[in-house]
């Protein structure tokens, strides 16, 4: 099944489109991801959404906007430590990109209060 911007807005997410994403290869070897045609994303609102509908790559507004926290994995055991320490955490969305594994959580919190709960998380 595709999801689809009006999937998301019938969620309450923020979503809104650009043209593409080009990838690269920097200094270390590691291919990173460069969005090409997107624009300044903080300008998108739920009341503006519907013009920023229309490209061949997806994103969404997150935190408060859209009620979600998005925390990508690369290696999917990282998840699972991240579970083990923080059982409290339920994921509510999936996102399955190429590479990695990325979860969509409920924002409940200040993004203060997020960044200071998973900076511990490095062992």
């Amino acid at each position: 099944m595709t999801t689809t911007i009006q999937d998301y807005l019938d969620t309450g997410i923020v979503p809104f489109a650009f043209s593409k994403i080009d990838t690269y290869t920097n200094e270390r070897g590691e291919v990173k991801k460069k969005p090409i045609g997107m624009l300044n994303w903080r300008t998108i609102n739920k009341e503006n959404r519907l013009k920023y509908s229309v490209g061949n790559a997806y994103a969404v507004v997150t935190d408060e906007l859209s009620n979600l926290t998005i925390v990508d994995f690369d290696v999917k055991d990282d998840y699972y430590k991240l579970m083990e320490k923080h059982p409290e955490l339920k994921p509510t969305r999936r996102f399955k990109p190429t590479k990695g594994f990325i979860f969509g959580f409920n924002t409940t919190l200040t993004l203060k209060q997020r960044w200071m709960r998973f900076v511990p998380i490095k062992e």
